[in-house]
């Protein structure tokens, strides 16, 4: 286990490698754009996270995805809570989203 600047810069690394990778890849998806907030990174149950906002189209419909990385002693866990809904309605499920992140347990 590292300190917590190797965690977050893992966690970074590993997100960044996500976005660029498995977005720039996939059929469907399309023209994926991480928001100017950029990356929120905080301690929840003992673990690092990192999480972020993005805006895509899905078959040339509008989504937006909120997506938590957490630093575990052995791994790295990605949740991906993608929304298929207008930008004021993502951001009236946040406190629900939120909720989510904040449950998460690794062993």
């Amino acid at each position: 286990s590292g300190s917590p600047a190797d965690v977050e810069a893992l966690l970074r690394k590993r997100s960044e490698g996500y976005i660029a990778g498995w977005w720039q890849t996939t059929k469907r998806e399309e023209g994926y754009k991480q928001r100017d907030s950029g990356f929120t990174s905080r301690v929840i149950n003992g673990h690092h996270t990192l999480s972020w906002t993005g805006d895509y189209q899905r078959n040339g419909k509008p989504m937006t995805e909120c997506a938590t990385a957490v630093g575990g002693e052995n791994t790295v866990a990605h949740l991906r809570v993608s929304l298929l809904a207008p930008r004021a309605s993502v951001e009236a499920l946040r406190p629900a989203i939120e909720s989510l992140v904040e449950s998460i347990r690794l062993r």
